[in-house]
């Protein structure tokens, strides 16, 4: 409360004694006339060489050549520097104020309060406050006399000043109205002498955080003999706090006289703003402007705390023909080039997270020049949505807003950076079969890529085909990304969302082609190792690329007997030979490269049909139900059979099962050793794979599970075979009239096509990127 009540008294009383703190020339003393002013009356026209003189001698403190009354926010800077003592002399007296304010026990039988104190300068000279106040009505006189007063700052005062204080604001703890009055008084100098006469008066509005101040008063340089006037000069300021105010606004408005000049009328286009109470100028808002005579302007406009720009319409039409920076304390001084403000483009930006945008800083200058200041500007952001590096690139982190500035010097430049949700960037296809034949199908998926680095599998996507007669894509729901093949040729695929469309991911279509028909013997089955085709039956042909074929003569180890099938283990092939005609034994047949083989008779007779091997185990199946294991391919071990009137034919192995498959029945195995018969499947089932999600098997009818235990017939037709590709299952069948090609992308829907034959076909399987079918009189078929 009374720092309040002592900063209104304090400005006006300092606004009072320094209206002439830096004036002209000379020294002097004593008593002086009463200041009146005696220059011109008429509006003055402003021009470039005399709008500077007239803001300086309003606004600071200016050369010994002029007029040097200040405004009110440069008397109290003034007051920091020259007039200590009597500003604690007032805090004094209003403190006294507040204790009487405050009360006692006898506060109530307390009507009034005379106050008479007395100071001596540190230089010279003395200074006196005496008078009365009544602390019910908080109305009074106090009377304020300089005699000769140097406090050691440089200046010494003259004359005597009365305070009458109308009223006071008990609640809020100020002054709401109060008149100081002086008839003379003087301030001096080594270098001035300055009086002045007149008043001001203060009012103050608690409520709206509200202080305002009236000034009329002429003033007198005693060297030069100029005069000044402030008639109804009126500085309104509005705190944001009224008792501990972190920033301040001031308006003017009124007219100034200026002995040489005339008299110009100001105003305030927008409060100035200060960012602390105690700073001496203001930082921005504004402009100040002077109206003169024939519509001439001038406008000073705060730029910083140090520099202003001044701009003077010179003619009255409208626009400002001289324009200059100047720092605040030295309005009269040369034109300096400063930086008036800073532009940040674009303005208010939106970036989708997780991309950048490069911003650019222009500073705007007094001369109206621009320059761009992205590389050296001080770069900012007021939260982490935003990423700023030094040189203004901004990089969208999280989804928010930052305001982003730009600094120099004082100068800020700002604007708001918005980032968005991630945006889509590029769409990936993925074709698990780059090689098609003709009339299948197989699922495309898509791989959406955004701005913040995510990869998203996206099933809304619009797919393309070119040409469409080579293959069509389904955009149906529940089937988008469905490629079919229908004729032979290459094809484009495209994916398109929005605005982003995938690169072209190229698909072959091709027919059949035979590769080898009696070079090799009669064959049954063909493996892929994963670096060779070995096909299987009257004898072993061996393919490196399944294009080129050669015989292998194993006659010395396979004797007479048809090898009915072959599986890989991870080290080596291992075949199942028939019963030998010469001496009824059979045997396996094993070799780590296809090339050379080894033979191990079995101790028994059999003709095992069917072959399947994990890496540490391998099954062989045969007629009665026939199930052998053997964990080398050398040394077998015969399991009791869940099928003893059942002929099995082939075995597939998933991650944790062994089926079998024959005819009539599906028998499985955890481990190889211990079976359980699991359906009664009414056809001969010749044929079963494992694709990593079920089980397919084939014969006459086509049969699917996915764990090897529940089988459900999905298709009537026949086939010999089956194998899986990493997309679709195909499937090889016919007769000695036409061959059969089945395809399926997950088992259910199959489609066919028809060949005409020169053979028949008894196996398929997938390797090397190619389709390998073999057959009767060594048929090697491939698509593509």
């Amino acid at each position: 409360m009374r720092r309040r009540l002592t900063g209104s008294a304090w400005i006006l009383v300092t606004v009072l004694c320094l209206t002439a703190c830096d004036g002209g020339g000379g020294s002097g003393g004593g008593s002086r006339p009463f200041v009146t002013y005696s220059g011109a009356t008429t509006q003055a026209r402003l021009t470039a060489a005399n709008a500077n003189e007239i803001f300086s001698q309003f606004w600071n403190g200016g050369s010994s050549t002029e007029i040097a009354s200040q405004q009110p926010k440069v008397a109290a800077r003034a007051a920091s520097r020259s007039s200590g003592q009597f500003s604690a002399l007032i805090k004094t007296l209003t403190h006294s104020f507040s204790a009487i304010q405050a009360g006692s026990s006898g506060a109530t039988n307390v009507t009034g309060v005379g106050v008479n104190t007395t100071r001596y300068g540190s230089v010279s000279g003395t200074l006196t406050i005496s008078g009365d106040i009544n602390t019910n009505t908080m109305t009074g006189n106090i009377v304020i006399t300089y005699s000769n007063y140097n406090d050691g700052t440089g200046y010494t005062y003259d004359g005597a000043a009365s305070m009458r204080v109308a009223s006071y604001d008990l609640s809020a703890g100020m002054v709401t109205d109060a008149t100081v009055t002086t008839d003379r008084f003087s301030v001096r100098t080594a270098s001035s002498d300055f009086s002045t006469s007149g008043s001001i008066r203060i009012q103050g509005e608690p409520l709206s955080r509200l202080e305002m101040l009236t000034v009329n008063m002429d003033g007198r340089d005693n060297l030069s003999r100029k005069t000044i006037r402030y008639q109804n000069c009126i500085e309104t300021r509005v705190y944001d706090n009224l008792y501990s105010p972190t920033s301040v606004t001031e308006s003017f408005a009124g007219r100034f006289y200026a002995a040489a000049y005339g008299y110009v009328d100001i105003s305030t286009a927008s409060p100035c703003s200060y960012d602390s109470p105690s700073a001496s100028s203001p930082g921005g808002g504004g402009p100040i402007e002077l109206s003169g005579a024939g519509g001439t302007r001038a406008t000073i406009t705060p730029i910083s705390h140090n520099h202003v720009t001044v701009a003077v319409d010179t003619n009255g039409d409208g626009s400002y023909e001289a324009k200059g920076g100047y720092p605040w304390n030295d309005l009269s001084g040369a034109s300096v080039k400063i930086l008036t403000g800073i532009t940040i483009t674009p303005a208010n930006p939106t970036l989708p997270k997780g991309l950048t945008r490069q911003l650019t800083a222009t500073g705007t200058f007094s001369d109206d020049t621009t320059q761009d200041l992205t590389a050296t500007a001080t770069w900012a952001s007021s939260t982490a949505n935003v990423q700023l590096s030094g040189t203004g690139l901004a990089g969208g982190v999280n989804i928010g807003s930052a305001t982003v500035t730009a600094t120099s010097g004082d100068i800020t430049g700002a604007t708001v950076v918005t980032v968005t949700d991630p945006i889509l960037m590029k769409l990936d296809v993925s074709v698990a079969n780059p090689a098609m034949i003709k009339g299948a199908t197989q699922q495309l998926s898509a791989t959406a890529t955004y701005s913040d680095h995510q990869e998203l599998a996206t099933g809304t996507v619009f797919w393309s085909s070119s040409p469409p007669s080579v293959l069509t894509v389904s955009n149906a729901p529940g089937s988008q990304g469905l490629v079919t093949s229908l004729s032979t040729g290459t094809a484009a695929i495209t994916a398109g969302l929005g605005a982003v469309t995938s690169s072209a991911a190229s698909i072959t279509v091709a027919d059949w082609s035979a590769r080898s028909e009696g070079s090799c013997s009669y064959l049954d089955t063909v493996i892929w190792s994963g670096s060779r085709f070995v096909a299987v039956g009257g004898g072993v042909c061996t393919s490196l690329d399944g294009l080129t074929w050669t015989p292998i003569d194993v006659s010395a180890v396979s004797g007479s007997a048809e090898i009915y099938d072959v599986a890989w283990t991870g080290t080596q092939f291992v075949a199942t030979n028939g019963i030998n005609s010469t001496d009824l034994t059979s045997a396996v047949l094993t070799s780590p490269d296809g090339l050379t083989w080894s033979r191990h008779t079995l101790a028994f007779a059999v003709n095992l049909m069917g072959i399947g091997c994990s890496p540490t185990l391998c099954v062989a199946v045969g007629p009665n139900g026939a199930l052998f294991t053997s964990a080398n391919g050398a040394d077998w071990t015969s399991r009791d059979s869940a099928a003893p009137n059942a002929i099995l034919t082939a075995v597939a192995r998933s991650n944790n099962l062994f089926v079998a498959v024959g005819n009539g029945a599906i028998v499985t195995s955890p481990d190889g050793i211990t079976w359980t018969r699991r359906a009664d499947i009414p056809i001969y089932l010749t044929g079963v794979v494992w694709s990593g999600t079920q089980f397919v098997a084939v014969g006459n009818g086509i049969y699917i599970s996915s764990d090897g235990i529940t089988w459900t017939q999905t298709d009537p037709s026949w086939a010999h075979s089956v194998t899986w590709t990493g997309s679709q299952f195909v499937a090889v069948g016919g007769n000695w009239l036409n061959w059969v090609i089945l395809v399926s992308p997950d088992g259910v829907t199959w489609s066919s096509q028809t060949f005409a034959a020169t053979s028949l076909l008894n196996d398929v399987t997938w390797g090397n990127g190619i389709l390998v079918g073999v057959g009767s009189n060594g048929t090697v078929i491939t698509s593509p």
